[in-house]
């Protein structure tokens, strides 16, 4: 068999570097998850969260 039937197993470091590299991208979806969350959850501590995040990916 050829290298294209070897499973790749998950490595968090691409996702990582992927989310580095594509700041917008995450911080829309995350502030739209927790919006989302927010309006279920009021209590639920999003701006922490998001905070966090935009700290994270530095964008």
């Amino acid at each position: 068999m050829g290298e294209h039937s070897k499973p790749e197993r998950f490595n968090p470091g691409a996702l990582v570097s992927w989310a580095k590299a594509h700041p917008k991208i995450v911080s829309a979806v995350v502030v739209g998850v927790v919006g989302v969350v927010s309006a279920v959850k009021p209590d639920f501590p999003g701006a922490a969260v998001i905070a966090a995040v935009h700290a994270f990916v530095g964008g």
